[in-house]
């Protein structure tokens, strides 16, 4: 403290040299107590100087600081630490990002699902790389090659004929994926056999698997049932499916032990299959984060042939039946990307190394299914929140290390909830101005109640725009690198892509506050050019709406960047994808196409194949076991 003030400074030194000199005479004298004398006299001296300089400084609420430096003199930079920023860093990677990062459900129930060219058009938008089909529990009551249901036995032939779902036979669905550049995984039935009088028959699993390689359709993965940890038609806990919901799956129990018993057949019959064609496929099986020892056991019993495992990770537990909330807070669903999905990976990591250690290092991790809750949808489905959720969970998904994320789904249907459902958190009215849920990334145009979507199909919802922001971050080629944010209302993901542009995704999760934030970048010198893709409240006031309105989509804008102080702004509830040019670039960004405006041939997705499906004799009317609702 001294040293900074002139005044105390002057009056110590001239202090100490009297006092000094009067030290030094009284020791040359010799006499002890003139000695004495003089120093007290030189302590006392301190103290006045000491008193007249610190009664000059000025009075403050706070603790003294630091003087400001005089006019001229540098400010000395913050640290990293002391002002909240986005940091990257481009010199290490996280890993290359997986080919089919980000997916989507396709049932076999969806009457949307092939019924317009519009579907194909909107998904090739985003682009999906990997769709899921059959459905969820349907895939366990579901034949095939016959496209009918166990659950309405008997199941001696025919195909549902209602509401465009006799369109979505296996070779139709293949056709819509094939034409958007996109590939499969199959949940095979593992549940009932043809006649609903037993469970699944591994000879129809491996049927599939021949038919599909003889059609040329090279589908990667093949899943053994869908959910097997839940019992049904039992007393057992948990419970999730009672008769009343239309639940048929003869395998299914409250143990931890029939799946691990049943499975290794399911996987060895169609891992032969595959090689008798002279191909191979993988292998997979349904795991649960939250029940260890069922998911140690069948990956244990199916290791010789396991190559991903599968988990649902939905983020909350939604809404009652009568609108009312269990547990939606939109605080609580904007974090839980990064609070719980990284530990749920690193969980089922574990448990493969432990029960599958020879091959551990082949074990895919993919997240079959998720969306912002396993119960009822809410409002929060179709809200800005959601899509929110959607841009930062697949990413952080991804860089935990699964290999695809499927959102649950394409199209599933309006749900009724009251307007004023509340957040369970605050108390206060959810986001959203839509008055109803819907797990669709796209309107399907029906009714549910007094609830229609009455604008139409295929019209996105906001976490369609959401995932299209992911996948803007998650091209093919590109690297996933280091990124973290201190800045307490933002998240951030980064890549370098295979022209070494940096895409920097930006997620502002506050409703009220507008974010400026600092870019820090190390490994990377930005020109100063970048592209943003930006999409909020003013977007998501403007839908539902087709995928021609301008206003309703993702805003693609030039912007500059200050090379030396780089920062964004964030307005309250908004996403953007940055993509920063590298410095000494020759070449512009390219443009990504917002608009897509190619289609697909309807008789190439409408056509049935005659040989795979039989007369109809059944007529099947559209209940809850046709639409089924995910599971957490």
């Amino acid at each position: 403290m001294l040293a900074h003030t002139p005044t105390l400074a002057l009056a110590t030194a001239a202090v100490l040299a009297a006092g000094g000199l009067l030290l030094l005479r009284a020791i040359a004298r010799r006499p002890r107590p003139a000695a004495l004398v003089a120093l007290s006299l030189t302590l006392a001296l301190v103290a006045v100087a000491l008193y007249i300089d610190i009664s000059t400084f000025p009075r403050t609420a706070g603790p003294i600081t630091a003087h400001p430096p005089r006019v001229g003199q540098a400010t000395p930079t913050p640290s990293p630490q002391s002002t909240p920023a986005v940091i990257v860093s481009t010199a290490r990677s996280l890993g290359a990002v997986p080919p089919a990062a980000v997916g989507v459900n396709a049932a076999v129930w969806d009457g949307q699902l092939l019924s317009t060219p519009q579907t194909a058009r909107t998904l090739s938008a985003v682009p999906f790389r990997l769709f899921r089909y059959p459905g969820g529990k349907t895939a366990d009551n579901y034949h095939w090659r016959q496209h009918c249901y166990s659950a309405n036995p008997p199941c001696s032939g025919g195909q549902p004929n209602n509401g465009g779902q006799e369109l979505n036979t296996f070779d139709n669905f293949m056709g819509l994926v094939r034409g958007i550049g996109a590939n499969a995984l199959i949940a095979v039935n593992y549940g009932t056999n043809l006649t609903n009088t037993g469970p699944g028959d591994p000879r129809e699993a491996a049927d599939w698997v021949t038919y599909s390689i003889t059609k040329g359709y090279d589908i990667p993965y093949w899943e053994i049932g869908n959910e097997q940890y839940f019992a049904c038609n039992t007393g057992g806990s948990p419970n999730l499916w009672p008769d009343s919901q239309g639940c048929v799956d003869h395998y299914k129990a409250p143990n931890d032990t029939s799946y691990a018993a049943h499975a290794p057949a399911f996987a060895q019959a169609m891992s032969a299959a595959a090689n008798a064609q002279g191909k191979s496929v993988k292998i997979g099986v349904d795991v649960w984060e939250q029940w260890p020892s069922f998911s140690q056991n069948v990956i244990s019993s199916t290791c010789p042939w396991l190559s991903f495992v599968d988990f649902h990770p939905y983020a909350q537990q939604g809404v009652n039946k009568d609108g009312t909330n269990k547990d939606e807070t939109d605080a609580g669903l904007l974090q839980a990307a990064s609070s719980t999905m990284a530990g749920y990976v690193a969980t089922i990591k574990q448990w493969i190394r432990q029960s599958c250690p020879a091959r551990a290092d082949r074990i895919e991790i993919i997240a079959g299914e998720l969306n912002d809750d396993s119960g009822n949808p809410g409002k929060q489905s179709t809200s800005l929140v959601n899509g929110l959720y959607a841009a930062d969970v697949v990413p952080a998904l991804t860089e935990a290390g699964v290999s695809s994320s499927l959102w649950w789904d394409l199209h599933n249907g309006p749900a009724p909830v009251s307007t004023t459902q509340t957040d369970a958190a605050t108390g206060r009215p959810l986001y959203g101005h839509l008055t109803y849920g819907d797990w669709g990334i796209m309107s399907n145009g029906l009714s549910n109640g007094a609830v229609t979507e009455s604008y139409g199909s295929d019209w996105p919802f906001p976490v369609y725009y959401g995932l299209r922001e992911a996948a803007l971050l998650l091209q093919s080629g590109a690297r996933m690198v280091p990124v973290a944010s201190t800045v307490p209302e933002v998240s951030a993901h980064a890549t370098v892509d295979a022209d070494n542009r940096l895409r920097l995704l930006l997620i502002n999760k506050s409703p009220t506050v507008t974010a400026t934030v600092p870019l820090r970048m190390t490994g990377f010198a930005p020109s100063g050019q970048a592209t943003a893709y930006t999409y909020g409240p003013p977007q998501e006031a403007q839908g539902p709406a087709p995928l021609d309105k301008e206003s309703a989509q993702i805003q693609r804008q030039a912007v500059s960047i200050d090379t030396a102080s780089p920062s964004y702004t964030l307005p309250p509830y908004t996403m953007a994808v940055l993509v920063l040019e590298p410095r000494g670039a020759t070449s512009p960004t390219p443009t990504v196409s917002l608009m897509p405006t190619a289609t697909l041939s309807p008789t190439v997705l409408l056509t049935p194949t005659p040989t795979v499906l039989l007369t109809p004799t059944i007529s099947l009317t559209p209940t809850a076991a046709l639409t089924p609702a995910p599971s957490p």
